[in-house]
């Protein structure tokens, strides 16, 4: 990320941002009087159309600035562990294994203990020390026992953690109205109340936020 790129970039948000103003300015002269239909449209899509640059920008610009910092190389990935909750299939196991095969130490939970044999039984995922635990994040008891065994395991590798990723949620395929008064409860705990208390409880396990410090600098 050059100094040169950053000009450019610098030039082209101001861009975006000249037409984001222009639009704006359309807009108010047509509500101040301006009844015509085709001036209104113009006016909302010139509008809406450079917010929508403007917000691109804005984030490939914060992207390119930090490429540098999450960088994944194979010398800082081995030494860096990452929480998943809901690894039992689909998208939480997909990025546990993806993680685990870009070099990451992997803490995989999951709400069911045959899926939690099913990870630690794989000697490509425990190879490099990822392991799973059983967690359900609608459970706070559960998330304090995930809590104990995530603590043990990162103090007996000399490991801190990096990164929490709330994946775990569930989504019945039913209209609202059929939906009960138990099954919405079971949505607010699992997919608000959940990723609520894991961040209660796993947070201040993060790099940065304890003494753990690992010993080599990542």
């Amino acid at each position: 990320y050059t100094t040169k790129s950053t000009n450019i970039m610098h030039h082209i948000v101001r861009a975006v941002q000249s037409v984001v103003w222009k639009g704006i300015e359309s807009l108010k002269n047509a509500m101040a009087g301006v009844r015509q239909q085709s001036r209104w449209i113009q006016a909302a899509a010139v509008t809406t159309v450079g917010i929508a640059c403007l917000c691109l920008m804005k984030v490939y610009q914060y992207q390119q600035y930090n490429r540098k910092e999450f960088e994944i190389n194979a010398n800082s990935a081995p030494r860096r562990v990452v929480l998943i909750t809901g690894c039992s299939c689909g998208i939480g196991k997909a990025t546990a294994l993806r993680l685990n095969a870009l070099g990451f130490i992997v803490i995989a939970t999951c709400r069911r203990k045959e899926s939690v044999e099913e990870l630690l039984s794989d000697k490509a995922f425990a190879k490099n020390r990822s392991t799973s635990f059983q967690l359900d994040v609608s459970d706070p008891d559960s998330i304090a026992q995930a809590k104990q065994d995530v603590q043990s395991f990162l103090a007996e590798h000399e490991l801190t953690l990096w990164s929490i990723i709330n994946n775990a949620g569930i989504a019945p395929i039913l209209p609202f109205e059929f939906q009960t008064q138990q099954i919405l409860r079971q949505q607010l705990d699992t997919n608000l109340y959940g990723p609520i208390g894991v961040c209660h409880a796993f947070v201040p396990l993060l790099y940065g936020r304890t003494a753990a410090v690992p010993k080599s600098t990542i």
